[in-house]
């Protein structure tokens, strides 16, 4: 008697992080390009009434580096995003029609440990010599104490930095270590604590007359 035997093999979505969809709760998908892993989480639902444009969404998914994505009956939308100031609105061009149902969902990042560290990028406006809120920002109920490495690009050379910090929802603590390619440094990050202390916010001085880009991976906690 011939016992077959079956060799079965389990692979997950994957491609090109630009391709990276909204997955389904518990749904696995690997960016091939980043070598980064996600999952899906739970949906925020809404009905709408045909002339609201604007959702709120739970502060509790507002978090470094959240991608949302927002379907108007299954349909990927593109709508604004308004981090100001509550950083929780999404706003539609024309509201979603009367009884469509509004799907808005995020996908978290599996850190994995193989010696490469992914990262988010957060583009900085030139020429804002005043402290300018950037989207980053974390909201004090789930975590008030953070360490976020970062590297900068400007047309002035590089940097690379740290800023750890942690807050008691009224004072905030903070440093930033960090060392660059040049003399002259025209980016400057700080954190600071906004809308009566909900939000700890990453602000930023970009004195240079063009773009710079900031690189950065971050790991938050709640301490009690």
């Amino acid at each position: 008697m011939t016992t077959e035997q079956f060799i079965s093999r389990i692979q997950v979505r994957r491609g090109l992080l630009q391709d990276l969809p909204l997955l389904e709760i518990g749904e696995l998908a690997y960016a091939t390009d980043q070598r980064r892993l996600f999952i899906g989480n739970p949906r925020q639902q809404f009905t709408a009434d045909g002339n609201n444009a604007n959702f709120t969404i739970n502060q509790s998914l507002v978090r470094t580096s959240t991608i949302f994505f927002t379907l108007i009956d299954d349909v990927l939308q593109v709508p604004q995003y308004s981090f100001l100031p509550d950083r929780t609105v999404i706003t539609f061009t024309t509201p979603p029609p009367q009884g469509s149902v509004v799907d808005i969902g995020y996908n978290s990042e599996i850190r994995l440990y193989d010696g490469f560290q992914g990262t988010d990028l957060l583009t900085l406006t030139a020429n804002q010599t005043n402290w300018t809120p950037s989207v980053v920002a974390i909201e004090t109920n789930y975590a008030n104490t953070g360490i976020i490495d970062y590297s900068v690009s400007s047309s002035q050379g590089l940097a690379v930095g740290t800023l750890t910090f942690i807050t008691d929802g009224v004072n905030i603590e903070w440093s930033d270590s960090s060392h660059n390619t040049s003399q002259t440094d025209p980016v400057k990050l700080r954190l600071q604590l906004t809308n009566n202390g909900q939000f700890i916010e990453l602000q930023y001085i970009n004195a240079d007359a063009q773009q710079a880009r900031v690189y950065y991976s971050s790991r938050v906690w709640k301490t009690v």
